[in-house]
């Protein structure tokens, strides 16, 4: 019975109960891979003393907060030397990707809105909100003075140097640029913008409309993309428009979902690429959500629904076409898979779909196929997170379980970090899954945890608190365990990410040179401007124009 209960309490779980434990995932493994891993360079504590209060920064140097993040390592915990719970240096592959450091950006901002609502509750998971905000702005200012091209464009690059902000030495991969990450460094500085009070906030929305006025300028040139690439481009147009609102992204959104359809039709058996099919699918739901066009809803529903036939729900994977003995899946097809699921059952009436088919997808695909290295522990009892309202009453504890399931290991126990595998194989004969090699993908790993944080984070505040956050009267006669002091909090915030030392980090140069700015042309470009700048002079203002 000891094996047979876990598959009981896995069936049992709701689809909703099954976006909350994403949810979760996402949210620790993004504290981990930001404060934790040392999978970087790491930021200037210089900088960062100049954007939080001495309580702030004494708790933040507690751990190895990143100000990129390197592209290839492996997630083994090193549980002792000067950096405990760090990752091994020597695995690092040290290129800075666009895409996964803009993901990783837009997490922190993202996951900023959710420890806000901790204000009067719990002063160690406040703090959070405001560390992530702080670190967010520091990653923005150096990818805009470190990873630009001489056209202002984003562009991936590799360290040479050490993994310390004063003694790195980046250099260019290679020339080419993706609007994909031009798009998606628009969605992370709108939304610091959004999100921030700082006094030169207005730069970084201003920064952002003059990527929206790059694409309005050269919409054409990407009707010749790959597939993947729409998907990336959609997807992140689906983001700016649901944070700005702004008419002209709306039409861009809608020609985007137009290529992303004609594109997918193009393909020859479009469907058996899982990944293609159900990223696609995700985009035109959200589009659905943003627009209100029903011929997005009703092309995804029928995507989702041939990719739901796919599933054999008696052996438990993805049965598609191949004459080979083993399936190899990526864990991005399974995730998008399930992720897609998840959407598609908020828009079809099938108590089939979301109460037995999604459960049981997750379970295999997601659990038992191995994908996840490890998943992080439930928040602890003294955890505010532990209960609904955030309560503490006994009354109102929400189970483990519904955090994570108990026969998947912790960090802790595994050795390993909680991050999503390259790739795993079904084999038909064995009915069982396999894995060969454990290592971490940042663009691959970014990309589904940013996913699962921006479309299930309301459904987990919502199941929380429903959505309200506490007014300080509220507070006045709760009894809440002691944390309100600089140790207390330092405590607190450990007992999900254990602390790492950062008396190794180097102090920064303040003086950067600033870039002119560069006359637009026909091809794409972006003002050489730092959107932190605060003079901007009047003559370079009109140059950029």
């Amino acid at each position: 019975m000891r094996y047979i209960g876990p598959f009981f309490r896995i069936n049992s779980l709701s689809a909703d109960e099954i976006k909350f434990q994403l949810f979760h995932l996402s949210k620790e493994s993004i504290k981990h891979l930001e404060l934790q891993s040392s999978c970087g360079i790491l930021a200037s504590m210089r900088h960062l003393k100049k954007l939080l209060s001495t309580n702030d920064i004494n708790i933040l140097k507690d751990f190895s907060p990143l100000i990129c993040l390197y592209k290839k390592g492996h997630p083994l915990l090193i549980k002792s030397g000067k950096h405990p719970f760090s990752w091994d240096s020597d695995s690092f592959k040290k290129e800075v990707m666009v895409d996964s450091n803009a993901f990783l950006t837009l997490s922190l901002l993202s996951l900023s809105e959710y420890y806000n609502f901790f204000e009067f509750i719990d002063y160690p998971l406040y703090n959070l909100n405001k560390v992530y905000k702080a670190i967010s702005k520091t990653q923005l200012d150096f990818y805009s003075d470190h990873l630009r091209n001489n056209d202002g464009l984003f562009i991936s690059k590799k360290n040479m140097g050490d993994n310390h902000f004063d003694s790195m030495s980046l250099s260019k991969k290679n020339e080419n640029f993706l609007f994909s990450d031009q798009a998606l460094m628009m969605c992370a500085y709108y939304n610091f913008y959004l999100v921030s009070n700082a006094s030169d906030k207005d730069m970084y929305k201003n920064f952002s409309l003059e990527i929206l006025n790059m694409f309005s300028e050269c919409i054409d040139q990407i009707y010749d993309k790959s597939l993947d690439e729409c998907c990336l481009l959609c997807f992140a147009f689906n983001l700016f428009y649901s944070l700005s609102k702004e008419p002209k992204s709306k039409l861009l959104l809608i020609d985007l979902c137009d290529i992303l359809i004609d594109k997918f039709e193009e393909k020859e058996s479009a469907i058996k690429s899982i990944s293609d099919a159900s990223f696609v699918s995700i985009n035109l739901l959200k589009c659905y959500s943003n627009t209100g066009l029903c011929n997005f809803r009703d092309k995804a529903i029928s995507i989702s629904a041939s990719l739901a036939a796919l599933y054999n729900k008696e052996k438990g994977y993805i049965d598609v076409p191949d004459d080979k003995k083993d399936i190899k899946y990526t864990s991005i097809e399974l995730a998008l898979y399930v992720i897609n699921m998840l959407m598609y059952s908020n828009h079809v009436d099938d108590e089939y779909l979301t109460k037995q088919l999604i459960p049981h997808m997750y379970k295999a695909l997601i659990i038992s196929s191995d994908i996840l290295n490890s998943f992080p522990e439930a928040p602890d009892l003294n955890s505010p997170e532990r209960y609904k309202n955030f309560s503490f009453d006994a009354a109102d504890l929400i189970e483990e379980s519904k955090y994570k399931l108990t026969s998947v290991e912790s960090p802790d126990s595994s050795g390993l970090a909680s991050i999503f595998i390259k790739n795993v194989s079904y084999s038909k004969k064995k009915f069982e899954f396999s894995h060969s090699k454990t290592s971490f993908d940042s663009t691959k790993n970014l990309l589904l945890f940013y996913m699962i944080i921006y479309l299930f984070k309301d459904d987990f505040i919502q199941t929380i608190c429903e959505g309200v956050k506490p007014e300080y009267k509220e507070q006045l006669n709760r009894t809440v365990p002691s944390s309100n002091t600089k140790e207390a909090s330092i405590n607190k915030i450990n007992t999900s990410v254990e602390h790492v030392n950062t008396d190794t980090i180097e102090e920064a140069e303040d003086d950067i040179e600033e870039k002119e700015p560069l006359e637009r042309t026909s091809e794409p470009k972006l003002p050489m401007n730092k959107p932190a700048e605060k003079n901007l002079s009047n003559k370079n203002s009109k140059k950029s124009k």
